[in-house]
């Protein structure tokens, strides 16, 4: 009974409160439609001006650095450019502690021009103040590392998601679709990225894709296999197989299968004279490799690429402070549409593709 009666006080006190609220907007409906005016206006304002993006940045306490030296260097000249950059790591106090691997880079993958360097950042409480955020600290290596001549350095924070793309930049993979020539295309990828830089909506934008790499051309003379009674591809099979190794057969032992691989000792092809001590089956005898082939050096790409079906080169674009990845986004479509020549494109990768998938794709509520 008391608990019933507490109720329906209860009840009819709301109840009555409600109706006076409805008839008041009733009497006075100007309020109403001014309120309602006045939210739609906002609401305008508020997607007009707000910033877009997938996910906002923010700041993890990681920092990872990309290097790549000059093309064709050695392991050992890679490992001098890193041992250089630890002293303007060891002199950043908002450093706890790094790690760095020489041989590999987070954009360009394995290489003995390519290094990498994780760092982790002291904890949030001992970096109070937006000079000590992971976006000054990333501020202030790439202006230091800006002078540093023998590589290209920059560093950035990884992405908000795992597996979206490796860092916070936005992946742009440009497309070749007229299978013309690279260095062409190269050119015109390099003018591109020239424009962005240009643009103060862009801090950087840049690519670790390079057409100088020191290579060694092998020319098969067909002609001569000819009259050998060798087939090309026989002469190629067994360089590939001296210098990079066979597949021959499997053997069993201790309970085990091993694989039998056939390669040449490295000592025996270190140079263009280890081709002579390279033999190809000629009927019943053993020719020399150097016979039939002629090796010239040349400077060229260190892997080719290939994005949905068309040649592509991959570059990173980093929005400048105050800007979102949706701005740049536009951006690079006005320089894209300026710059690129007919037959070339781009696609987004990573998180900037999710985010261009999903624009324009907005949901009013009222």
């Amino acid at each position: 009974g008391r608990v019933r009666a507490a109720y329906n006080a209860s009840f009819n006190a709301v109840l009555g409160k409600y109706k006076k609220g409805v008839m008041f907007f009733i009497h006075h409906r100007w309020m109403v439609w001014t309120s309602l005016a006045a939210t739609v206006v906002l609401l305008v304002y508020l997607m007009s001006t707000t910033k877009t993006g997938l996910v906002p940045q923010e700041d993890q306490g990681v920092i990872m650095v990309n290097v790549s030296t000059s093309p064709g260097s050695t392991l050992e000249e890679t490992t001098k450019v890193m041992n250089k950059l630890e002293d303007i790591l060891k002199n950043t106090p908002e450093i706890e502690h790094y790690s760095k691997v020489a041989g590999y880079g987070l954009m360009s993958g394995q290489g003995t021009s390519y290094g990498t360097i994780i760092i982790r950042l002291k904890d949030w409480g001992e970096r109070k103040g937006s000079e000590h955020t992971s976006d000054a600290v990333v501020a202030r290596l790439n202006a230091q590392f800006y002078g540093v001549k023998e590589a290209q350095i920059f560093s950035f924070q990884p992405g908000m998601i795992p597996g979206y793309g490796m860092g916070n930049s936005l992946e742009l993979n440009l497309q070749d679709r007229t299978g013309g020539d690279m260095a062409t295309f190269y050119e015109a990828v390099i003018q591109f990225l020239g424009a962005l830089n240009q643009r103060p909506e862009v801090a950087m934008a840049y690519t670790s894709y390079a057409m100088n790499f020191p290579q060694v051309s092998v020319d098969v003379d067909a002609a001569k296999c000819k009259r050998a009674g060798i087939s090309p591809g026989a002469v190629l099979d067994a360089l590939g197989s001296y210098c990079g190794g066979a597949y021959i057969s499997n053997y069993n032992q201790f309970g085990k299968v091993y694989r039998v691989m056939m390669q040449a000792s490295p000592e025996y092809r270190l140079d263009e004279q280890a081709l002579g001590n390279m033999f190809v089956r000629n009927g019943t005898e053993m020719a020399p490799v150097s016979q039939f082939v002629t090796l010239n050096k040349v400077l060229g790409p260190e892997t080719a690429n290939r994005f949905n079906l068309y040649s592509a080169i991959a570059a990173n674009v980093n929005p400048a402070e105050g800007y979102s990845s949706g701005e740049v986004q536009k951006v690079i479509a006005e320089v894209a549409e300026q710059t690129l020549p007919l037959g070339y494109g781009y696609e987004y990768g990573g998180m900037a593709r999710e985010e261009a998938n999903t624009g324009g794709a907005q949901t009013v509520f009222i």
